[in-house]
């Protein structure tokens, strides 16, 4: 952008803001599942049904969130950052 004669390329720049967010995103949606899911830890053993509903409702609480943060991205790009929160929750 500084460069005498150079033309800035707003495309460039917004990908780069938009991979960012969804980077913050994603990691603030893991750091949320790993809280709540951790809560878990008192109460262990329970039955394989009951961890699967709380997985289910702690993913669905950062899927959610993942949403509100990226109101007004492309919808493509949304859809890539929750596919990505989606296969670091299931491992």
């Amino acid at each position: 952008i500084n460069s005498p004669g150079a033309i800035p390329n707003a495309e460039n720049a917004w990908n780069v803001f938009i991979k960012t967010k969804c980077d913050e995103v994603k990691k603030a949606g893991m750091t949320r599942y790993r809280a709540i899911m951790s809560e878990l830890n008192g109460s262990l053993p329970l039955d394989g049904d009951e961890i699967r509903n709380k997985h289910n409702a702690a993913f669905a609480e950062c899927e959610n969130e993942v949403i509100v943060e990226t109101a007004g991205l492309s919808t493509n790009t949304v859809e890539d950052c929750l596919d990505e929160l989606q296969v670091r929750v299931s491992l």
